[in-house]
């Protein structure tokens, strides 16, 4: 998402990994923060980042967790939104093959 300005209230950001593991994430030359959310194989979320930008001149952390997806979302909306970790989400199939991205849209 580093090319991107902003994330508008219902988009977002699909990675699709090959398999489902530990993986982490930077914010690198990102404008603006994000929740980050990996979710597993069956749906079920295992880890929310609620990623700020790191303060100027110094280098992101890397945000970890475990899952075969990562969704990048809006700043806390999984906060605005009651969404916590346990909870399922579904994955459409068309979009559950290993590419680079896949534009996401979500509906509150």
């Amino acid at each position: 998402m580093s090319d991107t300005d902003s994330l508008a209230e219902n988009e977002g950001m699909l990675f699709v990994h090959p398999t489902e593991a530990e993986h982490g994430y930077v914010m690198r030359e990102m404008d603006f923060p994000i929740d980050m959310v990996f979710v597993a194989e069956n749906g079920t979320i295992t880890t929310i980042h609620h990623a700020e930008l790191p303060p100027e001149g110094e280098s992101s952390p890397t945000y970890e967790g475990y899952g075969k997806y990562v969704v990048e979302l809006p700043y806390e909306y999984t906060l605005d939104h009651d969404i916590e970790v346990g909870d399922r989400v579904e994955i459409p199939p068309e979009h559950r093959k290993v590419e680079t991205a896949t534009p996401a849209t979500t509906d509150p």
